[in-house]
């Protein structure tokens, strides 16, 4: 269900794939990020919009929010709660976007 990428970073699939199993679906997931990071034939805004909805539909990044949260989420208020799981998914990409630019130009396989 997850897969490691450089730094530590998990993505969690969202379509449940086994843990020992789904290797070439990962695969094909990590080259579909990359392919969208490295298109330069597109406007850069428009770039990280797609790898935006690339990630957020790959990863269940609320519930991860949520997560993280742990028990401050009790006290929280419901806008303070959407505040912070916005605030994660804006992070989150980031994150990813850096890390799997340290893979630009090269082949996924």
């Amino acid at each position: 269900m997850a897969d490691r990428i450089r730094g530590g970073a998990v993505l969690i699939d969202r379509d449940g794939a086994r843990p020992n199993g789904g290797r070439k679906l990962r695969s094909r997931k990590r080259a579909k990020g990359l392919t969208i990071l490295n298109n330069r034939s597109i406007p850069d805004a428009q770039r990280r919009t797609e790898f935006r909805n690339f990630l957020t539909g790959l990863t269940d990044l609320p519930r991860i929010a949520l997560f993280t949260l742990g028990p401050a989420r009790r006290t929280a208020t419901p806008a303070q709660i959407d505040a912070f799981v916005d605030a994660f998914r804006n992070y989150a990409v980031a994150v990813y976007e850096s890390r799997l630019k340290a893979y630009a130009d090269r082949r996924c396989e």
